[in-house]
């Protein structure tokens, strides 16, 4: 069976966020459901942490390969994981039972960004011969739609469920995808304007946020604020590194750069508070933290109150 329960006992290390140490170099994904209850991925391992009650159960054998990332689709609780295999599997599982409830199997190649689309649905770009946009239908184990994406490397894609478009990022592009459904799911992508100020584009984080308004977070640590495909406010070297995750509120956004700070802004690029990882869990490396050559870098973070 693919889930296995572990309440804690005295043989085992204790339970805590600041006790666990992520391995892997380039971070996890982690995602808090409240009420003590994290998510969180290492190695080929799917974990639910109830950090109050020390108990956690996992989901272990559904990936022979390295999880490269999951994502919730909260208004079901389904949770949907990618591994790095060289036919990559893409997983979906109920966030509450932590059971398996559907296997997809892609063709050789490597997976570089994915995001959830519906309860259903989930784009990947996928890069083997050629770089592709896929959309699965992961519940049916069935390839929807899949279009070519030209020479673009992605780094990141977000989905704006209100919108209807998908944005991707990566090297030197931004591009935002219309989602439409006539008879059959169709995708059209737009370019994005940048305006003259912004010296660099090369975005490596996305998210979209329901009033609209995408965030995009870049390698020289500036934050860009984009609306209708066009570059509407930016802030230069909000982070001192790369940003590399973004969250998005109707009322602000947060950021996680390699600088190991965590900082939320308003939509007017105000600072309202700034986080120093080292200062909040000394010792350990928490969930979402990956411990690089220079200190730790936030590579993955959810805003939830």
């Amino acid at each position: 069976a693919p889930t296995v329960h572990h309440p804690a006992s005295s043989s085992q290390p204790e339970i805590m966020l600041d006790s666990m140490r992520i391995l892997s170099s380039d971070g996890t994904s982690a995602y808090p459901l409240g009420q003590g209850l994290v998510l969180f991925h290492s190695s080929n391992v799917i974990v639910k942490l109830n950090v109050w009650k020390r108990v956690q159960s996992i989901i272990q054998d559904a990936h022979a390969a390295r999880i490269f990332k999951f994502k919730v689709h909260h208004p079901t609780g389904i949770g949907v994981s990618v591994d790095t295999a060289e036919s990559p599997r893409v997983v979906a599982w109920s966030v509450v039972k932590m059971q398996v409830q559907a296997v997809l199997v892609l063709k050789p190649s490597v997976i570089t960004a994915f995001e959830i689309f519906d309860r259903n649905h989930a784009f990947v770009h996928a890069v083997s011969q050629r770089s592709e946009i896929i959309l699965v239908d992961y519940m049916n184990s069935t390839t929807e739609l899949t279009v070519e994406n030209g020479s673009n490397v992605v780094l990141d894609m977000s989905f704006c469920p209100r919108g209807s478009f998908l944005v991707t990022v990566g090297g030197n592009h931004a591009k935002f995808w219309s989602v439409t459904k006539p008879h059959k799911y169709h995708i059209a992508g737009k370019k994005g304007s940048w305006l003259h100020q912004c010296e660099d584009k090369r975005a490596i984080a996305v998210h979209c946020c329901d009033n609209l308004m995408t965030v995009t977070g870049q390698v020289d640590g500036s934050i860009y604020i984009w609306k209708d495909a066009q570059v509407r406010q930016f802030l230069k070297l909000a982070h001192q590194g790369p940003v590399y995750s973004l969250f998005t509120r109707e009322d602000g956004f947060a950021s996680g750069g390699k600088d190991g700070k965590v900082r939320i802004w308003s939509w007017k690029l105000k600072p309202t508070r700034s986080i120093v990882v080292d200062e909040v869990v000394p010792g350990g490396t928490p969930v979402g933290l990956s411990q690089g050559r220079e200190g730790r870098s936030v590579r993955s973070l959810c805003w939830r109150e």
